[in-house]
């Protein structure tokens, strides 16, 4: 206002004065969960307010799509006076990746297919991992060891992170365990720990086998049987489709017979017999099977002369007594024996080796010197 002589005047003038900041406040939208993460994008929006002025901005509101832990996002308002005041939302942690799980076995099938005796049962195992931040929640499932059985499946998860993305299921199939050997056993044939003598061993045994689950491979097969002089051992085997093999076995003995001659007027033990040359002289032998005399022909293989060389200074018998008529082999049931008529060979000083063999390999042999 101004006063002077000639009077009086005024004049007003408005001011507007706002020196008290505005408000602003942020919210995040979908909540994280209890343990402080999101598994989807996460929207921020700000609140803005003030009493006098009035707010000319505010925010920006903004939408987090990024993973990672620990992320926030600022907004600022400004009021019509120029005041202003910021604040941020945090922390924001995004994890959208889910974890995975994968499954293994140990170790590997045998060339069947199956898992067998020689492979041991198999182990189905589990590996888990989380690449998107938070990490697992709780622990990847145990292993598992299978036992028997055809076309068996094993499956582990779902697992989940800490943001609560769940995985895969990881599932092995077809999984074949047959750990235990096929049934097999001799049918017929000789008795274990038994003694036969040459002629009389029992015929060859069969097999039988039988397989629960993986079932046979082929048949079972007789392996050793035998009726020659001597030990035997004869072996039934069989194999399952896994690859199991099982075995049994039965040991026997085959005797030799009891060969008794020749006798006079042959003499055995290394004596050259003397006879004069194309003399019939007269081979008398007897055979057992044990306590049973053989009485067929059938039972002599053969009988050979072959001239030998002549020891000097070797001890000789003469020949007593010869024989006439046929040198066919025959048995003579008066006398109990088998009687060869041997006509020798003419000339002199030559000397022969004779040697009865019997079907069971076993031979009488004498030695002969011609004059």
């Amino acid at each position: 206002s101004a006063t002077s002589a000639g009077g009086t005047d005024s004049e007003s003038v408005t001011i507007k004065r706002d020196a008290t900041a505005p408000t602003i406040s942020g919210s995040a939208s979908p909540a994280p969960n209890g343990a402080g993460w999101n598994n989807s994008d996460v929207a921020v929006t700000f609140s803005c307010d003030d009493n006098l002025s009035g707010v000319v901005s505010c925010g920006p509101n903004a939408t987090l799509s990024s993973e990672g832990a620990g992320q926030s996002v600022s907004g600022t308002v400004v009021d019509a006076a120029g005041n202003e005041a910021s604040t941020s939302v945090s922390p924001i942690s995004i994890d959208k990746t889910a974890p995975t799980i994968s499954a293994s076995i140990n170790p590997v099938a045998a060339g069947t297919g199956w898992y067998n005796s020689t492979t041991g049962a198999p182990t189905v195992s589990f590996t888990c991992n989380d690449t998107g931040g938070s990490g697992l929640a709780g622990s990847c499932p145990s292993a598992v060891t299978l036992g028997e059985g055809a076309d068996q499946s094993v499956s582990g998860g779902p697992v989940s992170d800490v943001a609560g993305n769940p995985s895969n299921v990881a599932t092995l199939s077809n999984i074949d365990v047959d750990l235990t050997a096929p049934e097999v056993s001799l049918v017929g044939g000789p008795a274990n720990g038994q003694s036969y003598y040459f002629g009389s061993v029992p015929a060859a045994p069969t097999c039988s086998a039988s397989d629960a689950l993986s079932g046979l491979n082929g048949t079972c097969a007789v392996t050793g049987y035998g009726t020659a002089v001597g030990p035997h051992t004869v072996t039934a085997t069989a194999v399952d489709n896994a690859g199991n093999s099982a075995s049994t076995s039965v040991t026997y003995t085959v005797l030799a017979w009891t060969l008794n001659g020749f006798y006079q007027p042959v003499d055995m033990g290394g004596v050259y017999n003397t006879v004069r040359g194309g003399s019939t002289v007269p081979l008398k032998f007897e055979l057992f099977a044990g306590s049973t005399e053989l009485t067929d022909t059938t039972a002599i293989t053969s009988l050979n002369a072959a001239r030998v060389a002549c020891t000097p200074g070797g001890t000789e018998d003469q020949i007593e007594l010869t024989a006439t008529g046929g040198t066919s082999l025959r048995y003579d049931a008066v006398a109990g024996q088998f009687i060869y008529n041997w006509k020798t060979p003419t000339g002199a000083n030559t000397c022969y080796k004779v040697t009865m063999t019997a079907a069971d390999g076993s031979t009488l042999v004498a030695f002969f010197k011609l004059k």
